[in-house]
């Protein structure tokens, strides 16, 4: 899925910043007193489950393509999650991608491969030049992170925004061959010219511009058992080994800013970065640094709209490929990601936010989803929201909420009405209003667009009966306005849905206001019920027979019924007459 929208819904955002204001204070006022009734509320929660035979909402056995790790937070950053999201705000989880190493690397082999941010160049005694990221070939060489850290990077870019390439001649003991295996192997992770021809020309090379993990390579690679697994094999777990590796050295240099050639402010807070590694991890800023925009040739960019925690956090991702998320901070870092184009780490948020959603987040999540159109997480949200409906709607987020943000709400308040469903719409038919007035209206709902009004009935009623039979609509008994009081309706009639109109057909024989309705072999049976005019129960069952036009008297039920429903179900051979 893209994400192209160029203005990000900052409302959304406000409202949740406040919230989580609204939740410390709480806290702080609160206290022990506030936790203590959250306690108590879980305990009931469980005891009731535990009766009703319910699983817990927090158990999980899937596994996961992400490896993740909880961490139990100290006892007062549990305090801070207490009133909002309950016991899932007491622990963080720790996601990162099994294969962010070759990831990155890849894009980082990209760039070189277009030399883009490319700021040293080694030249070989035959004057053949290659272009590399000097940070990356540092990681690997002792040779290079030595030449690295006598140069000022940030004197690196002239004032046209264009890098001064940096420029450093190998020594005859290194040739063509071995300093293409050492820029293979720091992007790489491995060297796949590597064989009893060349491995002379690469161990030297290794040795002059030391780089110790190729050099145990090349002397390893006679002692490899053949016979413990395939050359294949060996080689992925090195690259593999190997890259991982490259990382971590890569991250110690910025922790040490070394090489660092950019700083980013926010708020007040620098962050020293490496332009290559932000450009290989975010489409935002590989679009500042190599577009020729103003910021790719300076050397202090100042972010003032980015917070400078869930900036922090993404520089992290980039360096380790690893992010802590909890849900007192989930929401922000998603947007940062989203907004700064962090596409991995972003993958990675909507992954929490899936597999961490609770009770007492999952309208959080449904809101998020719907204001950042994220389809996918909204309709699991839904979902979830759906599967644990009796705890969501005793939250107290949920009984705030106003009953649009569910469905779209009827243009009245109505009762007694007719409803049933043909052709994909639900139809809705008569009732009484808020003044108890019987009605004639019909009309088409739909939960999303709400009510479209259709042609009105000839005969106004309520708690009457409605079918659906061979595409349209039949409506039956009930009672209608007259004066003050009501009175029984036995006039029936008949709507079509594709010509919106309605046709009188033969007249109840007697009263049937409160009956239950089905229809069983392309005819319509109508039982029980009560008279209006002498309020009795009946037990009489008739029967419309469409053919015929007649209503046919079928008997009693086996006792006088009323305000009841009836419905169809297929019946074993064995349990038939």
């Amino acid at each position: 899925m893209e994400f192209t929208r160029r203005y990000l819904p900052m409302e959304w955002e406000e409202r949740w910043r406040k919230e989580k204001e609204r939740r410390k204070r709480m806290i702080e006022e609160g206290g022990e007193g506030l936790e203590r009734d959250n306690n108590e509320l879980r305990q009931i929660v469980a005891y009731n489950n535990s009766k009703m035979g319910l699983k817990s909402l927090g158990d999980k056995t899937e596994e996961n393509d992400l490896r993740k790790t909880e961490i139990d937070m100290e006892s007062t950053s549990e305090c801070m999650s207490g009133k909002g999201f309950g016991d899932v705000g007491q622990h963080v989880c720790t996601y990162s991608s099994r294969t962010f190493h070759k990831d990155i690397f890849k894009t980082l082999k990209e760039l070189q491969n277009s030399s883009l941010l490319t700021d040293l160049t080694l030249t070989t005694e035959n004057g053949r030049n290659f272009n590399v990221h000097s940070l990356i070939l540092a990681a690997v060489s002792g040779f290079i992170l030595e030449k690295l850290n006598e140069i000022n990077v940030f004197q690196s870019w002239n004032t046209e925004g264009k890098i001064k390439m940096r420029s450093v001649l190998i020594g005859s003991e290194v040739d063509e061959v071995g300093l293409q295996a050492i820029i293979e192997f720091a992007y790489c992770g491995d060297v796949s010219i590597l064989n009893k021809d060349t491995i002379t020309q690469i161990k030297t090379a290794a040795e002059v511009l030391k780089v110790p993990r190729l050099l145990d390579l090349c002397n390893n690679m006679d002692t490899r058992c053949e016979d413990q697994c395939p050359k294949i094999e060996q080689d992925i777990t090195f690259a593999d080994v190997n890259l991982k590796n490259t990382l971590q050295s890569i991250e110690r240099m910025w922790r040490d800013k070394v090489g660092c050639d950019v700083i980013l402010e926010v708020d007040g807070t620098f962050f020293h970065v490496h332009r290559v590694i932000l450009a290989a991890s975010s489409d935002y800023f590989r679009g500042m640094f190599t577009s020729g925009m103003k910021e790719s040739h300076q050397n202090y960019i100042a972010l003032p709209f980015i917070p400078s925690c869930e900036l922090e956090t993404l520089i992290n991702w980039s360096y380790r490929g690893t992010l802590v998320l909890s849900w007192d901070s989930v929401f922000e870092i998603t947007c940062t990601a989203l907004q700064l184009q962090f596409q991995p780490a972003f993958l990675l948020c909507l992954r929490f936010l899936q597999e961490q959603i609770h009770i007492n987040s999952c309208l959080d999540v449904a809101s998020f989803a719907e204001a950042y159109g994220l389809s996918g997480l909204l309709e699991e949200a839904n979902d979830f929201i759906l599967r644990n409906f009796r705890e969501v709607s005793a939250t107290a987020k949920f009984q705030d909420l106003a009953a649009e943000n569910f469905v779209h709400a009827l243009d009245q308040a109505i009762s007694g009405y007719g409803v049933t469903a043909i052709n994909g719409g639900i139809f809705i038919s008569g009732g009484f209003n808020c003044k108890y007035v019987c009605l004639v209206t019909m009309f088409l709902y739909h939960p999303e667009s709400g009510s479209i009004y259709l042609a009105d009935m000839s005969n106004d009623r309520a708690q009457h009966c409605m079918e659906a039979l061979q595409g349209c609509l039949y409506v039956a008994g009930g009672v209608c306005n007259m004066r003050k009081f009501y009175t029984d309706q036995l006039a029936c009639e008949v709507y079509n849905p594709v010509t919106d109109t309605w046709t009188d057909f033969a007249s109840l024989p007697v009263p049937h206001v409160g009956a239950a309705s089905a229809v069983l072999e392309e005819k319509i049976y109508v039982l029980g019920g009560y008279c209006q005019d002498d309020y009795s129960e009946s037990g009489l069952v008739h029967r419309f027979d469409r053919g015929l036009q007649r209503w046919e008297n079928m008997g009693k039920l086996p006792g006088a019924v009323t305000d009841i429903k009836a419905c169809l179900i297929n019946l074993p051979q064995h349990f038939r007459l």
